[in-house]
């Protein structure tokens, strides 16, 4: 059974500690955190019922985890923008942007199509050595006329990646809600490698006590 929760809020909360208690413990092999300590959840799934209550930031015993400015300059700068920086291999906008009027006429001509999917990932990243985290987004039409956006990780930063790559993610359903003329519905979210850092361990002690 796949777990069910009303906001992105506690979505985070609540898998954070899953991982912390459940997470296999390893080194870091390849990548930015090579050498590092982690604990990963090999297979991740839930459903988020209301991901745009807002605020979309989180704040966990009185510390901004993430801000509402924050995840519109992600949306903004890094989801919907075909732009990158020198210093980029990639953005998700970059391969997300050029296919958004395509994919909101496919829903609206067609609005229980199950076509309605970017991917993200190419077949040529596996030479890079930070590849997309993000692989798979996926827009369907479901009960009640709800536009349920589905997304896919290969890796998943659970503690500070998650609270804004998920507001971002909203906003992006939101736009593409507002070009369709559908509401935005909830959110359905897979990773077969969420995990948590070494150095974020300690955060979370006292609330599994």
């Amino acid at each position: 059974m796949i777990p069910h929760y009303r906001t992105i809020g506690e979505a985070w909360l609540r898998n954070c500690l899953l991982c912390l208690e459940q997470g296999r413990a390893y080194t870091i092999q390849r990548g930015s955190y090579a050498g590092q300590q982690r604990k990963q959840l090999d297979m991740l799934a839930f459903v988020i019922e209301q991901p745009g209550e807002r605020p979309l930031g989180i704040e966990y015993r009185g510390q901004p985890v993430s801000s509402d400015a924050a995840i519109e300059a992600y949306y903004r700068d890094y989801l919907i923008s075909p732009h990158k920086r020198k210093n980029e291999q990639y953005t998700y906008g970059e391969r997300i942007e050029p296919y958004l009027e395509r994919l909101c006429w496919m829903l609206i001509d067609t609005p229980h199509t199950n076509q309605a999917t970017i991917e993200v990932a190419r077949p040529e990243d596996i030479w890079l050595d930070d590849p997309p985290c993000l692989r798979v987004l996926s827009w369907k039409v479901v009960s009640g006329g709800w536009l349920q956006l589905s997304s896919f990780w290969r890796s998943w930063d659970l503690c500070s990646g998650f609270p804004t790559n998920l507001g971002g993610l909203q906003l992006l359903n939101e736009y593409v809600a507002g070009c369709t003329g559908l509401e935005a519905g909830p959110m359905v979210c897979y990773s077969d490698g969420a995990h948590l850092y070494d150095h974020s361990w300690g955060m979370f002690e006292l609330a599994r006590e």
